[in-house]
């Protein structure tokens, strides 16, 4: 049995050696979220069966972060009303509850300089990810 370095989370003895398989539906952005994080989320076993819902989610809402992002870029922060009243655009609001989801799943995935570190787990280079 290969040994382990205790600096080191490895589990994929505990899950399939087969990894995951990308949604075929996939927007561009949720894409490139995928190719970069699934790598290492899975090599480390943070990604399984059980969170792969929610690591499918966390593409998904990256995109969609993403594309409101450029329409509040379009259209503007504040709004001005047909009476001419200024508000703020609704997608401001929507764009702020996707970033704290978006900052749940990157803590739960380990995604992030400070996440990994917390937790001890290494580099992609450490892992030959790169």
């Amino acid at each position: 049995m290969k040994k382990i370095s205790s600096n080191v989370i490895n589990a994929q003895h505990k899950f399939s050696k087969k990894r995951f398989e990308m949604p075929e539906d996939f927007p561009e952005n949720a894409i490139k979220l995928w190719k970069i994080h699934e790598p290492y989320a899975w090599k480390t076993g943070l990604l399984n069966k059980e969170t792969l819902p929610g690591f499918i989610d966390m593409c998904r809402s990256y995109d969609e972060h993403a594309q409101i992002l450029i329409r509040i870029k379009e259209k503007g922060i504040v709004l001005e009303t047909a009476s001419g009243r200024h508000k703020i655009n609704p997608l401001f609001n929507k764009q702020d509850k996707l970033s704290n989801k978006l900052l749940r799943y990157y803590k739960q995935f380990g995604i992030g300089p400070l996440n990994k570190a917390k937790k001890g787990l290494p580099s992609p280079e450490d892992l030959g990810l790169e």
